[in-house]
C-alpha cells in the first residue's frame, strides 16, 4: 500500500492511498508427474512468464534425478528445460520434489512439484490393434493385405519396433518408430496356397517393451464372397445389431471392431469386387454411443455409377416372409452436407443396378439448399422410383428409414419415422423382378442360400469434404402375415448338420444324409426322437474331392450289417458345372467297420453350368431311377449372360432316367469313348424313361402304382427361351427377349405336379431329343408334342417345390393321411403341402397345408412309425416331426 501526503500552500493536508499488486512468476506446466521406464531419461520445456523482463531467474533445491538447464540466468518470459532421469530410482517406486525458482533483482519465487515413478520396461506392452489378423483370399491370386496400428506407451513414447513371422508366405514393411503411433502393413501371398485355412504367429518386438504375439490366420476361398465367409453371409430373421456392441463376423471398422454385417455389396455387377467396395478405414463402431460411423465416399448405387463402397449388407431369406429392414440416420444435418446430393440410409437389392433405397438426402434448388427423405427404385440400370418428402433443416431430428419386402404381393414399400411409431409412407413398387426375392435357387451359391441383401448406404456424392455419417442399429424384422390353417400339431426336435441334400432310411434304422460336398451323416434315433448318435462319412471326397451331391438311395440288397448307398454327384461348381461331370457312386459299409468302400459305376451323366444336375434317385422293383435337372431355363441355349451359360441340353438331361445298375452287364460309361456330349450316341446303358421335366428334384413311386414328381417352373425374368422353333432340327441359339416381343422367352412359370408315365413328355424342350415344342405348344402358337402329358397340379409361383414323399403312416402316424402325397416348398412357404388324390391316382383333387415355420425345406422323408424328417437346407438342421394330434 502507498500512501501520499499533501501539503496544501492554503494550508493544510490530504492524504491519499492506493494497493498494488505486484506480478508473480508463472510456469507452464505449472507440475510435472511422469512414469517412466527405469534407466530411461526425458527432457520437458517449461515456459516461465513475469510482469516484465527478468534475466537472473535462478534455479534451486534440484533433486539429484532431475536437472535443470540453463540452472542460473533464466530469462523471463522465456523457457527452460527439466532432464528426468530414472537410473538412480528403484523399479516401482515414485520420488518427489519441488524445485524452487527466484529472481534475486524482483523478489519473485514460484516452486514447481515433480513426481518420477521408475516402471519395470518389462511389463510394458505396445498396443496393437487389431490384436489378432484374419485374412481372407483367393488360393494363386498374390497378395492379400492387412494393416496393423502399433501405439508406444505413454511410458516410452517413441518405441522402434520390429516385426518377425513365422512362415514364409507372411511378409511386411521395414521397421520404424512408433512416435506415438505408426501403422504395419502386413502381407500375405495367397501363390501356391491351395484353398484352405493357414496359421502363423507374428511377433512385436521393441527394446524395453515385453514381446506382443499376433496370432494369424488365412483363410483361402475359390469363392467370389471376400472379404468375407460365404456360409456367413446369410442370417435368419429376425436379425438385429446394435452398435454398443461388438457384433461378430469378418466386416471390421479402422480399429478392427466387428460390424456385425455379413456381406459387401461389390462394384458394378458381373466385374467388381466387394474387396474394392469394403474401405473399414471409413468405418468407426463407437460402443459408448452405440454408433457406426461412416466417412462416405463420393461413390454411389445410382444409374451406371455402381461403384458405391461400404454398402454394409446381410444376406437373408426374402422368400420366407414379409421382411422389414430399418436403420437411424442420426443428425444427418450435422454430417458436413451441402447440397450436393449427400445421402445416407437403407437398401435393399440384388446388385448396384437392381435395388431399392431410402435415405435421407439434400440438394440444390434455386440456389438454395433443400432436405428430403427419398426412395429410389432402380431395375436394370433404369430408374423405376424417385420420389421425395421435402423435410425443414433440424439440426436435431434423426430419422429412422425403412423398406417392406414383400415376396407374396411381389412389391417393396418404403417410408420414415422420426420417432419409431408414427411412420411417413414415401413410396411403392409392385411387379418387382422374381431375382429380387430368390425365388429360383437356380445361380444361387448354395452355400451363401440367397441373392436377397439388404443394409446401409451412405455417400457424399459431389461433396468434395469429409462427410461422415452417424448409424444407430439395423433391423430385419418380420412383417405380420396372416398364418396358413393347419389342421395337424407336431411335437418338433432339431439337429444340426449344415447343408443338408438328401436322406435315406437304411434298414440298420438309421437316417443317412448327404451335405452339399459329398459327406454322408448316419443319424441314429432313439424312441423319442432324440439323435443319439451321429456318425459322419467322408469316402466320397476322400476318393474324388468336394463334390455337388444332391441325391442318396439305399441298395434293396443292403442288411443291417452291409448298407450299400447309392449317391448321385458331379461337380463341385456351383457356376461353370463341369459338361458330363455327372456321376453315381456306391458306397459300401456299416456302422460297425465304417464306409471305406467305393465305386463309381456310372459316369459322363448331364450337369448344368447352373446347379441343375444328377438330384434325388430310387430304387423300384430292382432298378434304380434317377431324376436329372435341365441344362438351360426353358430348353432352348441363350447368348444371354445368366447362371445357365450357353451349354445346349444334352440326350439325357431334363429328364428321369432308368438304370439297371443290378444287372452284372449293364455299362454305365456314358460319353467316355469320344461320342460327341450333345449327340444321341451316349455309350451307356442309361435309358430315358420320361423326359420333358425341367428340374425334378424328387419323385415318388406310390403304392397305387402311379409315379409322381415336383417340377421347378422357370424364376428368372431373363433366363431361359424355349427352343429356336417349334419343329426340329432346334439346335441353336434362342432369344431372351419375351414372347410378347418377339422372343422365346415364357417369363416366369409355376412350378408343377406331375403324375408320369413311362415314355411322356413334359415340356421342357430339349433339342437333341427333338423336343421342340415348349410346354403344350401355346407360346408358339402350335400344337403339343405328341407324347406330351400336361400336369395334375399347380403348385405355385416361386414355390421351388422339391421334396415329396407318398404318406403311409404308421404307428405315430396320422391315418387320415395315408396315399396322399407330402411334398416340401422351398422358397414360397416354406411348408409342408399335402395332395390328395382321385381314387384312380390320375387327378390332385385338393392341396392344403400341413406343416409352416421351416428354413428352406429340401427333403422330407418318412420312418416306418410315421414320423416325419425335414431337411432344412437354409438353416442347416434336421427336424423330425411327430403327431400330436390328427
Amino acid at each position: 500500500i502507498i500512501r501520499v501526503v499533501i501539503t496544501k500552500l492554503s494550508g493544510g493536508t490530504e492524504e491519499i492511498s492506493a494497493t498494488f499488486t505486484v506480478g508473480s512468476l508463472v510456469l507452464t506446466p505449472s507440475s510435472i508427474s511422469e512414469a517412466m521406464i527405469k534407466g530411461s531419461t526425458r527432457a520437458i520445456t517449461v515456459q516461465v512468464s513475469s510482469p516484465g523482463q527478468l534475466t537472473d531467474v535462478t534455479a534451486s533445491n534440484v533433486p539429484s534425478w532431475a536437472s535443470v538447464t540453463p540452472s542460473s540466468g533464466i530469462t523471463s518470459p522465456g523457457s527452460f528445460s527439466i532432464l528426468l532421469d530414472t537410473s538412480t530410482v528403484p523399479v516401482g517406486s515414485t520420488v518427489t520434489a519441488a524445485v524452487t525458482f527466484t529472481s534475486s533483482l524482483s523478489g519473485l519465487s514460484v516452486s514447481l512439484p515433480l513426481s518420477l515413478q521408475a516402471l519395470d520396461g518389462s511389463a510394458l506392452l505396445l498396443g496393437v490393434s487389431p490384436t489378432s489378423l484374419d485374412m481372407i483370399g483367393k488360393p494363386d491370386t498374390g497378395n492379400t493385405a492387412a494393416v496393423i496400428t502399433i501405439t508406444a506407451h505413454s511410458a516410452a513414447p517413441t518405441a522402434t519396433y520390429s516385426l518377425t513371422c513365422d512362415e514364409s508366405w507372411l511378409s511386411w514393411t521395414i521397421s520404424g518408430p512408433a512416435n506415438p503411433t505408426a501403422t504395419q502393413t502386413i502381407l500375405a501371398d495367397t501363390n501356391g496356397l491351395a484353398e484352405g485355412t493357414y496359421t502363423a504367429t507374428c511377433v512385436l518386438s521393441a527394446p524395453q517393451y515385453a514381446d506382443v504375439t499376433i496370432p494369424v490366420t488365412l483363410v483361402l476361398s475359390p469363392s467370389n464372397c471376400l472379404p468375407v465367409i460365404c456360409a456367413d453371409i446369410r442370417v435368419d430373421v429376425p436379425h438385429s445389431i446394435t452398435f454398443s456392441q461388438n457384433n461378430g463376423g469378418e466386416l471390421r471398422d479402422k480399429n478392427g471392431v466387428e460390424t456385425g454385417f455379413t456381406y459387401m455389396f461389390p462394384h458394378n455387377p458381373g466385374s467388381g469386387t466387394a474387396q474394392a467396395a469394403y474401405i473399414p478405414q471409413n468405418l468407426e463402431v463407437d460402443m459408448v454411443k452405440g454408433e457406426l460411423r461412416v466417412e462416405a465416399t463420393p461413390g454411389i448405387e445410382f444409374k451406371t455409377n455402381n461403384n458405391a463402397n461400404n454398402l454394409l449388407s446381410f444376406g437373408f431369406a426374402a422368400p420366407n416372409q414379409l421382411t422389414y429392414l430399418s436403420t437411424w440416420v442420426m443428425q444427418p444435418y450435422d454430417a458436413n452436407t451441402n447440397g450436393n446430393f449427400e445421402q445416407a440410409g437403407v437398401f435393399f437389392g440384388i446388385d448396384q443396378n437392381n435395388y431399392a433405397k431410402v435415405v435421407w438426402t439434400t440438394y440444390k434448388e434455386g440456389g438454395s439448399t433443400k432436405y428430403a427423405l427419398m426412395m429410389v427404385v432402380e431395375e436394370n440400370g433404369e430408374i423405376l422410383l424417385d420420389e421425395k418428402a421435402f423435410v425443414l433443416n433440424q439440426p436435431e431430428f434423426s430419422y429412422q428409414v425403412r423398406i417392406l419386402v414383400d415376396p407374396f404381393e411381389m412389391k417393396v414399400f418404403g417410408d420414415y419415422s422420426l420417432n419409431g411409431i408414427l411412420w411417413f409412407p414415401l413410396g411403392e413398387v409392385s411387379n418387382v423382378p422374381g431375382e429380387w426375392f430368390s425365388f429360383d435357387a437356380a445361380g444361387i451359391d448354395p452355400i451363401i442360400g440367397t441373392r436377397s441383401f439388404g443394409g446401409i448406404s451412405a455417400s457424399r456424392r459431389h461433396n468434395s469434404q469429409t462427410c461422415i455419417f452417424r448409424f444407430k442399429d439395423f433391423h430385419l424384422k418380420v412383417g405380420e402375415r396372416p398364418l396358413p390353417e393347419v389342421d395337424f400339431e407336431f411335437t418338433k426336435k432339431s439337429i444340426s448338420i449344415n447343408h443338408p441334400t438328401n436322406m435315406a432310411f437304411g434298414p440298420d434304422g438309421r437316417l443317412y444324409v448327404t451335405v452339399l460336398f459329398g459327406d454322408v451323416y448316419a443319424i441314429t434315433y432313439d424312441n423319442n426322437l432324440n439323435a443319439v448318435d451321429i456318425d459322419k462319412y467322408t469316402t466320397l471326397p476322400d476318393d474324388l474331392g468336394n463334390r455337388l451331391t444332391l441325391g442318396i438311395a439305399i441298395d434293396p440288397r443292403s442288411t443291417a450289417n452291409d448298407i450299400i448307398l447309392w449317391l448321385a454327384h458331379s461337380s463341385p461348381h456351383l457356376r461353370g458345372g463341369g459338361l458330363n461331370s455327372g456321376m453315381l457312386s456306391m458306397m459300401r459299409g456299416s456302422k460297425s467297420g465304417g464306409f471305406n468302400q467305393i465305386s463309381h459305376p456310372v459316369k459322363g451323366l448331364p450337369r448344368a453350368e447352373a446347379d441343375h444336375a444328377p438330384n434325388s434317385l430310387h430304387f423300384e422293383n430292382g432298378k434304380l431311377y434317377l431324376a436329372v435337372g435341365g441344362n438351360t431355363g426353358a430348353g432352348g441355349a441363350i447368348q444371354d449372360s445368366t447362371e445357365f451359360g450357353k451349354r445346349e441340353e444334352q440326350w439325357h438331361s431334363a429328364a428321369l432316367v432308368e438304370l439297371d445298375v443290378l444287372n452284372p452287364n449293364f455299362n454305365g460309361m456314358c460319353y467316355q469313348n469320344g461320342q460327341n456330349p450333345f449327340g444321341k450316341d451316349t455309350g451307356c446303358d442309361v435309358k430315358n424313361w420320361a423326359t420333358g421335366l425341367r428340374n425334378t428334384y424328387d419323385f415318388v413311386f406310390h403304392s397305387n402304382g402311379q409315379v409322381y414328381a415336383t417340377d421347378n417352373g422357370l424364376g428368372g425374368a431373363r433366363t431361359g427361351a424355349f427352343p429356336v422353333r417349334p419343329t426340329p432340327p432346334c439346335f441353336g441359339f434362342a432369344s431372351a427377349d419375351p414372347v410378347s416381343e418377339g422372343g422365346q422367352n415364357p417369363l416366369q412359370q409355376t412350378d408343377l405336379l406331375y403324375n408320369l408315365k413311362k415314355g411322356k413328355y413334359y415340356g421342357h424342350g430339349n433339342p437333341a431329343r427333338d423336343e421342340c415344342v415348349y410346354k403344350d405348344g401355346s407360346y408358339q402358337g402350335v400344337d403339343p408334342h405328341p407324347d406330351f402329358d400336361p400336369f395334375i397340379a399347380d403348385l405355385g409361383m416361386h414355390a421351388s417345390a422339391n421334396g415329396i414323399i407318398e404318406y403311409t403312416g404308421g404307428s405315430n402316424g396320422c391315418p387320415v393321411l395315408e396315399g396322399d402325397l407330402l411334398i416340401l416348398r422351398y422358397s414360397s412357404g416354406d411348408d409342408i403341402r399335402r395332395v390328395e388324390l382321385s381314387a384312380d391316382g390320375l387327378h390332385a383333387t385338393k392341396i392344403t397345408t400341413v406343416a409352416f415355420g421351416f428354413n428352406d425345406p429340401l427333403v422330407i422323408r418318412q420312418n416306418t412309425k410315421g414320423d416325419l424328417f425335414v431337411a432344412e437346407h437354409g438353416s442347416g438342421k434336421i427336424t423330425s416331426l411327430r403327431f400330436k394330434n390328427c
